[in-house]
């Protein structure tokens, strides 16, 4: 696993011959973020502002998500099945009826799908293929 330190220095004044050191050496968390993270004592792992998670590496979602997930800080890519900048607002697929004249129902099958039951005769996702008969090497 990797590790970040801060090197142990030290200044030397002429002619005043004084030594006086700097920071010692810290060794963060292993698996700290080495961009979203840091440390300032050894075995921590502090985040930068908008990372989160015990190795900095779970980005902070747009205030109010409520059924979003973020690449980078501050945003809120909605879950299948959830629409609006919050994430906020179920989807009904069946409500903008995508189903053809050729279907008996439209239903609903959670997070955001739908099926659609097809008239006798037609098929497709939508009813909107007419059932042909089958041709066979023709």
């Amino acid at each position: 696993m990797e590790s970040h330190t801060a090197k142990s220095m030290g200044c030397f004044f002429w002619p005043l011959l004084v030594y006086l050191p700097l920071a010692q050496g810290v060794d963060c968390k292993p698996g700290c973020h080495q961009v979203n993270g840091f440390c300032e004592v050894s075995n921590e792992c502090r985040c930068h502002p908008g990372w989160q998670g015990p190795l900095c590496d779970q980005c902070v979602p747009f205030p109010g998500c409520l059924h979003g997930t973020c690449v980078k800080p501050g945003q809120c890519m909605c879950e299948e099945g959830w629409i609006g900048s919050r994430c906020d607002t179920v989807v009904h697929p069946c409500s903008s009826k995508p189903c053809s004249n050729y279907s008996r129902n439209c239903i609903e099958t959670g997070n955001g799908g739908y099926i659609c039951l097809c008239a006798q005769g037609y098929m497709g996702k939508n009813c909107h293929m007419k059932k042909g008969p089958c041709i066979v090497n023709g």
